[in-house]
């Protein structure tokens, strides 16, 4: 049989690993047999994968437990939302950058149409207030002369039309 050179050198530091691995294993009489000397390859290789997937196994339970933690930080967040949702706030309608305005005492449509950040190009055509079910049609050339700008109450529903 020809051999690499590079295995001469192993063949003479342990002879009996080099034969080994060229031939089937075989027993010497009166010698005790290794664990796995009597099974079957596919065997071997059936109990590596079992060792593997429970290697997996770990880090499956790694990745559960990431997953539960992302659940319950999404949870916290949704709780606190919920929670800042009872407080008191206007809503607005349009082209508007922040749609819920938090309600304070004295809160007007003017400072309340500026927290919202309205944001379409050309002034508004009509602005409505529906407190209740009442709509309040409100002139935003009279709100910017600071003639027609009325105290709004939590929960009023601010529609800006452009």
């Amino acid at each position: 049989m020809n051999r690499p050179s590079g295995s001469s050198r192993c063949q003479e530091a342990c002879p009996e690993l080099v034969e080994g691995a060229h031939s089937t294993p075989t027993r010497s009489p009166g010698k005790r047999s290794e664990p796995f000397d009597r099974l079957p390859g596919w065997l071997l290789v059936l109990v590596g994968g079992l060792v593997l997937g429970i290697t997996g196994c770990v880090s499956q339970s790694t990745a559960r437990r990431e997953q539960l933690k992302a659940y319950e930080e999404g949870r916290q967040k949704a709780l606190s939302e919920q929670a800042t949702q009872n407080d008191p706030v206007v809503w607005f309608r349009g082209d508007i950058r922040n749609p819920r305005v938090p309600w304070r005492e004295g809160l007007t449509l003017a400072e309340a149409l500026l927290t919202a950040q309205y944001t379409w190009s050309w002034d508004p055509h009509l602005i409505t207030v529906t407190r209740d079910g009442k709509v309040y049609p409100v002139n935003p050339k009279m709100l910017m002369r600071g003639t027609d700008n009325p105290v709004l109450e939590a929960g009023d529903i601010i529609e800006v039309h452009h």
